[in-house]
């Protein structure tokens, strides 16, 4: 998965950080 939450917001960084 590419983190690309930046563009969206932020929220789905900490989602994704999580997931890992």
């Amino acid at each position: 998965m590419r983190v690309l939450a930046g563009e969206k917001g932020g929220f789905s960084y900490q989602q994704i950080l999580a997931i890992h």
